[in-house]
């Protein structure tokens, strides 16, 4: 975990991470802590939420979303601090308005080595949130290492106005592959085999991307559908 360090200083690597299936914690229950809330919500994370006092928008979420968002109406305590230490929250999000909640729950997440971050200091941040923008199974995300969230919407809002039309066809290539590899059926060790052998062919094909950069996504259908065809792997085979 590192220490605190200057915006300067960091330089974040962008990755994706799957939250389906894990917890989060978010301590704060302001509009900040909403904002959070409402980015990640769509991506299936289940989220505990603990403040004192929240605002009418969290408590009517977290009627809507039932168990996949919890409201713990109480301050950052020891309770939390058991759970980040069993490592019952992928990370934690530091939304409160007060510095000193914030602080606290940072430190808890440090000790028990959960990584955290913190909405009013990249200083102290093990991570930073982009803005995103998705289309299906396609996201595109800016980044400024977290030093201007207001320039991160604005690049973005620009490239999704700009290439609008581009991405709608990535979108539906990308999905018409993620269909393709959801009728790959079969248990057995040699399926599992065959289906690692196709995403990397799909990974490292220079025809593919030269089809894709070119925008001729008949072309590339041909090839993707060629790749899996040599697989031998189809829902009627396994």
């Amino acid at each position: 975990m590192p220490t605190e360090t200057s915006a300067r200083e960091a330089s974040y690597f962008p990755i994706s991470v799957n939250l389906r299936g894990k917890r989060i914690l978010v301590v704060g229950g302001g509009k900040q802590a909403l904002a959070e809330i409402e980015r990640m919500l769509p991506f299936g994370a289940g989220i505990d939420v603990v403040a004192q006092h929240l605002q009418a928008e969290i408590q009517d979420l977290a009627k809507a979303r039932g168990a996949q968002l919890a409201v713990l109406q109480h301050r950052f305590g020891e309770s939390e601090v058991s759970k980040l230490k069993e490592g019952f929250y992928l990370f934690l999000i530091a939304a409160d308005n007060r510095a000193a909640e914030n602080d606290v729950a940072l430190k808890a997440a440090r000790e028990a080595r959960t990584l955290s971050f913190d909405c009013t200091s990249m200083g102290t941040s093990d991570f930073t949130m982009p803005a995103v923008f998705k289309r299906g199974h396609l996201k595109v995300s800016v980044s400024t290492d977290g030093i201007s969230p207001v320039l991160e919407q604005a690049i973005l809002s620009n490239l999704e106005s700009a290439l609008s039309p581009e991405l709608d066809q990535d979108a539906i290539f990308l999905n018409s592959l993620a269909e393709d590899f959801s009728r790959l059926t079969g248990e057995s060790v040699e399926a599992e085999t065959k289906r690692r052998a196709i995403y990397l062919e799909l990974a490292m094909r220079e025809d593919l991307r030269y089809a894709l950069e070119r925008r001729n996504f008949s072309e590339a259908r041909k090839i993707v559908e060629r790749i899996f065809s040599e697989t031998g792997l189809t829902e009627e085979n396994t």
